[in-house]
């Protein structure tokens, strides 16, 4: 028969994996947007110096009249969306984080 501490570290193991993954709306209440002046791009990283994002957790991005594209490492990098792996234009896109 397992000794209390093993059933106890046996739940607690049990609780940290199954944790659920979480949906995050990208730029928290203000959402998605292209900022209007050079300075205001400081607003995402504000906003994303808040979070602890894992493998499973989404982002959601809620917009109007923009895009969203997912690109490699080097094309996010330098700037280059030619060879974007996806676009979405729909204005509510969840992209899950692998």
């Amino acid at each position: 028969m397992a000794s209390p501490m093993v059933s106890c570290f046996s739940t607690l193991l049990l609780l940290i994996i199954s944790v659920a993954a979480v949906e995050f709306k990208v730029g928290g209440d203000e959402g998605w947007r292209e900022p209007t002046v050079a300075n205001e791009t400081d607003m995402y990283k504000q906003w994303a110096e808040t979070l602890k994002l894992h493998v499973q957790d989404s982002l959601r991005f809620m917009y109007k009249n923009d895009s969203v594209m997912v690109v490699e490492k080097s094309g996010y990098y330098h700037c280059n969306s030619s060879k974007a792996a996806s676009v979405f234009k729909d204005g509510n896109t969840v992209i899950d984080l692998e």
